[in-house]
């Protein structure tokens, strides 16, 4: 033995220490990875399941397990880390686009429209989609953004001009710091806000365009408006 079991447990108990101090930085939100939160992420569960090797091998005496214990060992840890990782990185890019909420959003401002007085139909977009699918991405991948100024200076206006809509649009923005919102929690936060319910009260809107998107700890949705010329 001659202490060498020892000095490996300590140098392996180090590394622990190390990478516990890594993933809580990571998951901090001051990492180096900024708004790469996925990556963030992915680098956690990494180090997760290196941790959980090593302490098999060192601290449930694996190292000296027979050689299929140990191989069994190895591929659960290998198929729990993909696992993880595709649960962690797939969902927040396969649902990108939430038909559901988007489509839920624009039956609830019909609705509040329609409670308003207004005898006019609200149509879907394209154009408005597109345009505030640009600002939702910027909003997501921006944390100082916090309304309808984009990172380049452009306003709703600007970015309804870009892709080729003809009229005066107005936008709502809906940020939550999470990986979902539901539409309730959406529609509360424009209705108790007096600028966004008077957009979604004018009668006048007769199109729009709702897109949103998320990350791990952080959702957009954004909502244009239009009226035609």
């Amino acid at each position: 033995m001659n202490g060498a079991v020892p000095r490996r447990v300590t140098v392996v108990f180090a590394g622990l220490v190390v990478a516990t101090c890594v993933t809580w930085w990571l998951g901090s939100g001051s990492s180096a990875t900024g708004s790469g939160v996925s990556l963030a992420a992915t680098l956690t569960v990494l180090i997760a399941s290196a941790k959980i090797y090593f302490i098999g091998r060192d601290f449930m005496e694996l190292r000296s397990a027979p050689s299929v214990l140990r191989a069994a060992f190895n591929v659960w840890v290998g198929v729990v880390a993909v696992a993880a990782i595709a649960l962690v990185v797939v969902p927040t890019s396969a649902h990108a686009d939430n038909k559901r909420l988007n489509d839920g959003v624009a039956q609830n401002v019909y609705t509040i429209q329609h409670q308003a007085g207004c005898t006019t139909n609200l149509v879907l977009n394209p154009q408005l989609q597109l345009a505030a699918q640009w600002h939702t991405d910027d909003v997501l991948n921006n944390r100082s953004l916090d309304d309808d100024l984009g990172s380049d200076g452009s306003t709703p206006q600007d970015r309804a001009n870009a892709v080729g809509f003809h009229g005066k649009v107005a936008e709502t923005v809906a940020i939550n710091p999470a990986l979902a919102i539901s539409g309730i929690e959406l529609i509360n936060q424009w209705y108790y806000n007096p600028d966004y319910l008077a957009i979604m009260r004018d009668c006048a809107n007769t199109l729009i365009g709702v897109w949103s998107a998320d990350s791990l700890d952080r959702t957009v949705v954004v909502a244009v408006y239009g009226q035609p010329a």
